[in-house]
């Protein structure tokens, strides 16, 4: 049943076959992920998208998704849902410096391409998944490389260890919010 699903399963943390992972296979899986699926951005054009209605739907599809990964990690492959809970290893401070500013560059990134599509081209999906991969392994031995509250979220429901979830469910967004503000900030000034 491994083999089956194995494919089809593009968490970073299911990309792998042991127990304890390294920062490489979850950068590969997550880089992977974002590589196939970010040029499906383009079919969903904002204008059509009422933020209100779609924001929360999105939040609660990605929690309920990251719940399913963990569900699905601990029964089809026998992954202990305590693996893959995210947890500092460098101390809290570093952890929540590392997710803040790895945040900050990735939406900042994502907000550039995007932005600028045009002008990327059909590279946007690359340049977005290598973003967040980097993000990912260079994060990985300091925070876990969790960047998205959802993913610390669902391990951490299906484990029941919450153990400093505070630092995974507040330095991406605020992360976040900085990079998405630092590139409005820095597109409304004139270029000389």
């Amino acid at each position: 049943m491994k083999q089956i699903f194995k494919p089809n399963i593009s968490n970073g943390d299911l990309y792998r076959d042991d127990q304890e992972g390294s920062s490489r296979t979850t950068m590969s899986g997550n880089g992977d992920t974002m590589i196939q699926t970010s040029g499906f951005h383009r079919f969903l054009h904002a204008k059509y998208l009422n933020p209100a209605q779609a924001v929360p739907l999105y939040i609660l599809a990605q929690i309920l998704g990251s719940i399913m990964a963990a569900l699905m990690g601990e029964f089809i492959y026998g992954i202990k849902s305590d693996v893959l809970t995210t947890r500092p290893g460098q101390g809290c401070q570093a952890a929540f410096l590392a997710e803040l500013i790895a945040d900050f560059i990735v939406v900042f990134v994502i907000a550039a391409v995007t932005q600028q599509a045009r002008s990327v081209g059909p590279l946007s999906g690359l340049v977005i998944g290598m973003s967040i991969a980097l993000a990912v392994l260079i994060t990985g031995p300091i925070s876990g490389g969790s960047l998205n509250p959802a993913r610390s979220l669902g391990p951490a429901i299906v484990s029941r260890n919450f153990d400093r979830i505070w630092i995974y469910l507040t330095a991406p967004v605020i992360g976040a919010l900085l990079g998405a503000l630092m590139y409005r900030v820095l597109r409304l000034r004139p270029i000389s």
